[in-house]
C-alpha cells in the first residue's frame, strides 16, 4: 500500500487574509463559498470545484457526510481520528475528524527565559467535523506539464526538503511533489494534496488554555 504522507505546512503564514489572483482566501468556515472554498485549485486537479468534495467545508462537514459520498473507509488506520477512503479508481483520501483526544495540541515555548505550556482542545461542537483532507494518487501522476507554466504556481510557495517540494498555496492547499533532482523514477510526479485551514480559522475550533508555566 503507498504509504500515507501528512504533509507539514510550512509557511502556514501565507493563508493568513491574502488576497491574491483575483481571489479572496477563507478566514473562517462562516466565510466560505461551499461551492467552491479552495479557489485556488489548479486546473485539472478540481477535487472540491467540480469534483466530489463539491460541497464538504472543513470544519462543518463530518464523518457521515464523507461516508454517505463515498461509502466506508477502506483500511483501518492507527489513528483513530482519520480514515481513509476511495475517491474514485485513480484517487484515495486520508481525512482527519477532529477529535477531543486525537486533535488535542500542546505548545511549548519561552518569554523572558521561562517555559510556558498552553494546550488547544477542539471546542465540543465541532467533535466529528473534518480537520484535513489529504489526495493521494493510486499511480504515478506526472506535475511536469504543472511545473512547466509557471502562471499555473504564481500563487504558490516553494519550499523543498530531501525527498520532496512542497507548492504551498494561500488558502491552506498545498500540492506535494517528488523532488525533480531526486533519484526516484517517480521524480516530479505528484505525491498528494493537502487541504487544510488556515491558522485563524483553525483557531476557532479550539478552546485554548491559558500558558501554564512549565
Amino acid at each position: 500500500m503507498q504509504k500515507i504522507l501528512i504533509v507539514i505546512l510550512f509557511s502556514i503564514g501565507l493563508s493568513i487574509g491574502v488576497h491574491a489572483q483575483g481571489f479572496n482566501c477563507p478566514r473562517l468556515s462562516s466565510e466560505i463559498d461551499p461551492d467552491n472554498p479552495f479557489p485556488n485549485e489548479i486546473e485539472g486537479f478540481h477535487f472540491f470545484k467540480e469534483g466530489k468534495l463539491k460541497g464538504i467545508v472543513l470544519g462543518v462537514s463530518t464523518r457521515e457526510d464523507i461516508e454517505r459520498i463515498f461509502g466506508p473507509p477502506i483500511v483501518p488506520t492507527v489513528i483513530k481520528n482519520a480514515s481513509i477512503y476511495d475517491y474514485d479508481s485513480d484517487w484515495k483520501m486520508f481525512i482527519v475528524y477532529l477529535s477531543r483526544e486525537g486533535s488535542r495540541r500542546t505548545y511549548i515555548y519561552s518569554r523572558c527565559g521561562v517555559e510556558y505550556k498552553s494546550t488547544w482542545v477542539p471546542k465540543p461542537e465541532y467533535i466529528g467535523k473534518i480537520q484535513s483532507i489529504q489526495i493521494i494518487p493510486k499511480k504515478p501522476i506526472s506535475f511536469n506539464k504543472i511545473i512547466e507554466q509557471p502562471d499555473l504556481l504564481k500563487s504558490f510557495d516553494m519550499q523543498k526538503t530531501q525527498s520532496s517540494t512542497y507548492y504551498i498555496g494561500r488558502c491552506s492547499l498545498t500540492y506535494n511533489v517528488d523532488n525533480e533532482d531526486s533519484e526516484k523514477p517517480t521524480k516530479r510526479d505528484l505525491e498528494s494534496i493537502m487541504y487544510s485551514a488556515n491558522p485563524i480559522w483553525e483557531r476557532s475550533w479550539f478552546d485554548v488554555g491559558a500558558p501554564n508555566e512549565n
